[in-house]
Formats: structure tokens, sequence, C-alpha cells
């Protein structure tokens, strides 16, 4: 047993920085114990990787005593990106995300009311062949109504299915209604799509949705594409990409940097473990936005902070999700395997990024449309007519209208009460930025007036279906 466990050992050494954000790539074989329950050799091996590895200091008292289920779930209390998969088919659903190879038809669908909306269709899935279009919307699934079910169920009928057999999908597209059979195949997400932005064909857009064991190749033959149909300049939008394997973004990034920039620190129980630097990187550097969000995390953050921090692109949209730790996976014989943190990861000036995120250089929103009480609100707001002209230190209705509709807008959070303090100035100011109206701490009639038309964008965000990101983003090029 001890030569085994040896072995165990070194294999989790040698590749412990193997590791990816969502989860990993390079797996730990526990390969000891029954099919259907962990040993006490597997047991006492995934003990001494916790105690060895995890990402922050753990005594062997806590974990004495405890099978695996129950370590990771005393570790998965405080730290909810430590968890364990149970059986083979969450194993499989967890390695299919971050792969990105799965069981389908090959579309991503997001929930909407009135059924399952098709969002892009893969060009090299079966749904591309059989006629389904972006913007489709399917009501009904091998005979399931999804009308009123979640997306992961209704994805789960497709899925569900063996390979080569054919799935029907009854789709409205605007007043008609059309039946499609698509074949279930293995297909492979793409991660990386691009083109030349209609009215600027000198600038290139790049979406990254995730990072899967393709994406770098997949980024490099977009971007070439778009250079040699005369790209002059970039958009990398980073929008709603949860991560991926850390290594890929890597690789995107030494596509798009100088040799020897740092990308990121991994840092564990207080010290850097290990540093990700360019090593061959590019000569020519092309003017670049990166757009950010919320929903921006893990590995699309590593990207974002090193695009930032060594001022390779401009920040445009929101501060991102905080997912600032990187995990390992650790494979059992029965099927389990448990998803473990063994790093946190920092930008290259060493900001944190664990429940912090990366803050864009200009802040801007995508408005929502306004809920019932928003809409209450916005009747009572303050008028701001008037040609006086409001600075710091001062009082008055027309600053209190503007507070209201900037904490509406998400760039306020202090106390609305009129009074023009530092907090609404750095609001203003970063309104401003996101405007392209001069940033200066004054309330003057065209701050007014965006403040006004902001609203009614907001108001009307339904209908009007527009993307203040990506238009700020294009505004930052065009001005170079």
């Amino acid at each position: 047993m001890n030569k085994k466990f040896a072995k165990i050992v070194a294999i989790v050494t040698l590749i412990a920085m193997l590791i990816t954000t969502v989860s990993f790539v390079a797996v730990v074989p526990f390969a000891f114990g029954a099919e259907s329950a962990h040993s006490q050799a597997e047991t006492e091996a995934y003990r001494k990787f916790l105690l060895e590895h995890y990402k922050d200091s753990i005594s062997a008292d806590m974990l004495a005593g405890k099978t695996i289920d129950e370590m990771t779930a005393m570790l998965h209390e405080k730290d909810p990106y430590t968890e364990i998969f149970k059986g083979e088919e969450e194993s499989e659903r967890f390695s299919e995300f971050v792969e990105g190879e799965y069981l389908g038809i090959g579309i991503t669908a997001s929930k909407v009311d009135g059924g399952i909306k098709v969002v892009e269709v893969n060009p090299a899935g079966t749904a591309k062949t059989a006629g389904i279009q972006e913007n489709d919307l399917i009501v009904s699934i091998d005979g399931v109504d999804v009308r009123n079910m979640y997306l992961v169920n209704a994805l789960d009928i497709i899925k569900k299915g063996t390979r080569g057999t054919k799935v029907t999908l009854e789709v409205l597209r605007g007043d008609k209604k059309y039946i499609f059979t698509p074949t279930r195949e293995n297909t492979k997400a793409q991660s990386v799509r691009g083109k030349l932005i209609d009215g600027h064909p000198d600038i290139g857009y790049i979406k990254i949705s995730g990072f899967d064991s393709d994406t770098a190749s997949e980024f490099a033959d977009v971007r070439t594409d778009l250079l040699k149909r005369g790209a002059k300049s970039f958009v990398l939008d980073l929008r709603d990409n949860p991560g991926g394997i850390l290594e890929q973004s890597i690789a995107v990034a030494e596509q798009i940097m100088p040799k020897s920039s740092t990308i990121t620190y991994l840092t564990s129980r207080g010290k850097v473990i290990q540093e990700h630097s360019v090593r061959e990187g590019v000569k020519k550097l092309y003017p670049t936005v990166a757009l950010i969000n919320k929903k921006s995390a893990s590995a699309s953050e590593i990207l974002a902070g090193a695009l930032k921090d060594n001022h390779i692109a401009t920040m445009i949209g929101e501060t991102t999700y905080g997912k600032g730790v990187a995990q390992q996976v650790v494979a059992f014989k029965n099927g389990d395997s448990a998803k473990v943190s063994v790093f946190y990861f920092t930008t290259p000036k060493g900001h944190v990024i664990n429940k912090v995120g990366v803050a864009p250089d200009i802040l801007v929103f995508n408005p929502t449309a306004p809920t019932l009480l928003e809409r209450q609100q916005i009747a009572t707001f303050a008028s701001m007519n008037g040609a006086k002209k409001y600075v710091q230190g001062e009082y008055g209705s027309i600053v209190l209208g503007a507070q209201q509709r900037l904490t509406m807008l998400g760039y306020y959070k202090g106390t609305v009460n009129g009074y023009f303090n530092k907090e609404t100035a750095v609001a203003l100011m970063a309104f401003q930025k996101a405007r392209a109206i001069y940033p200066y701490p004054c309330l003057d009639n065209t701050t007014r007036a965006q403040l006004n038309i902001a609203i009614t964008e907001k108001v009307n965000a339904q209908q009007l279906q527009k993307d203040y990101q990506l238009e700020r983003g294009i505004k930052e090029l065009t001005a170079k």
C-alpha cells in the first residue's frame, strides 16, 4: 500500500499545475477501491492531497475520521467551488462542460417566455444541417411541451437520447410553425466567434464564450481571418464568459500580449506558487477594447486582468464576477469525482480577483427593462430643468434628480438627499465617461440631458435591444 500511495502523491505533484479555473483538465486518478464505494486507501490518499494542496491551510484534525464525501462537504461550506460529483453521469456532465464536447445537436439556447430560444447555431452541428436558425423558438422536443420548462430540463431531453437517433423539434419562426429532426451526435462547442463590425470594416469583433480545450486555436484562426479581411483594431467580448481551462486563457493572452508580460500569479496559503508570463508573445499590438460584465468569471477574469494591468486593452462594461480561485479534479474508481480549490489567482499587479472582480476602465451598463416598481419611481423623479450648474458641496432639487437617475442606472450607491457629495461626483464622472462626455464633477446641461436620455433608453430597453457597451467600445476605438 505504501508504494501505491507514493505513486499517487507523485502523480499529484506532477500535475498540480495543470489546472482549470472551473474544473480540471488534469485529473488525479485515485484508482483504488470497489466500484460502488471509496476504499480506505483511496480515502487516505484524498485526505493527504487536501492537506498538501488545498488553497488554504487545514489541519489533519479537521479531516480525521471523515469520509471523502464528508471532507468535501466540510470544505464546501466555506468554499462553494469545492464540491463532489456523484456517479459517472454527474462527473461526465462536468467534464463535458470543461472540454466543450457533448452529445447534442449543436445549439446554444436560452429560456424565454413561451419556449426555448435558439441563441446560436454551431456550424458543425446537425441543427444547422437540419435548417434550424438563430432566434427560432422551440416549443416542443420529442412531443414534450417545453414552453414552461426549465432550460436544463428541456435540453436534457435532447442529451439523454442515444447517439445517432433523431430528435423532433417543434419550432416557431415568426408566425409559422416548423418541424425539424436533427440527429444526436457528439458535438464540439464553438467557443470563439468573430466578425467585422457593420459600418466599421476595420474593427474586428471576437466573442469568447468560454475557455474549453480548443479555445486558443479557435481564437488564433478567427483573429488571423479578421486581420486578413482588414481588421486594424479589435473588440474582445468576454461578457457572460464563465471561465474554463486556465491554460487556454493563458494561451489566448500570449497571442495578443508582448513577450515577458506577466499574465497572472497563482498563490496558495499566502505564497506565490507560480507566475504565468508570455513566452513568445507578439511584436505588433492592435488597439483593443475588452467588454466585461458581472457574469465574466474565472479564466475570463484572468485574461481581463492581464490585459488591463499591462495596458493592452481598455476595459468597458461592469465589474466582473470575482471568482479568483482555481480547482483541480480528483477522479475516483467508482465514477465519483471531486473538484477541489487549490490556488487563488491575482492580476499582474497583484490585485485580488476573488470576491472583488476586475473593474472596468469605463463603467457602462446595458439597461434592462424597468420593473413595475422602477416605473413608479421614475414617475416621481425630481425635475432637472434649470440653467444652474451644480458642483460638489451644493444642495438642490436638480442634484436630487440626478442622484435618483444615477441610482437607477447603477452608478450611484450613496444617500439620495440632494447634496452633491464626493460619491455623487464620482458617480457623475463615471456616467459622463460612459456617455463619451468629458468627465468632470459638474452637473451641467449636457450631463442632465444625457441622464434623461439614459432613463428613456431604460424604459424602452426591451424595444430598442441596443448594446451600449459595444457601442461605447466602438467609440473608444474610432476616437484613437
